[in-house]
């Protein structure tokens, strides 16, 4: 993947980690922490796919974010130092959570300190910039 404007799944998951920041920034009172939730789950769903797609490896809609980590770090050891259990408290199948989103805007700020980890490896991965 040279170029990012070459992947849509790419553009989606930067728009949806965007989209989580912005919300994260606001006063702590004012986030909506199930949009912020959502979309850094979603951010980092389709930044394991991606992944996985570069190198080659199909991907199934029902796994889960937990499913999809195992994956990448069977074929890249450095996922395994991106600690992801902030996304353990809910599952996610095809892209809606099986129960409710996180309330706390501490914990949803830790998922998405997570999700940026995870951004940073993916786009070394495939080659792309890491500020593009």
């Amino acid at each position: 993947m040279e170029n990012r404007k070459q992947n849509p799944l790419l553009e989606e998951a930067l728009h949806y980690l965007s989209y989580a920041e912005g919300e994260l920034s606001r006063p702590e009172e004012d986030v909506v922490t199930y949009c912020a939730c959502h979309f850094t789950r979603k951010s980092v769903m389709d930044m394991l796919k991606i992944f996985l797609d570069d190198k080659k490896k199909k991907t199934n809609d029902d796994e889960t974010i937990q499913e999809l980590y195992n994956r990448c770090s069977k074929v890249d050891s450095r996922f395994e130092s991106i600690d992801i259990n902030c996304f353990g408290c809910r599952g996610m199948h095809n892209n809606v959570c099986d129960e409710k989103y996180c309330l706390s805007v501490e914990h949803v700020n830790t998922c998405y300190a997570k999700a940026n980890e995870i951004k940073e490896l993916v786009m070394q991965s495939i080659k792309v910039p890491v500020n593009a």
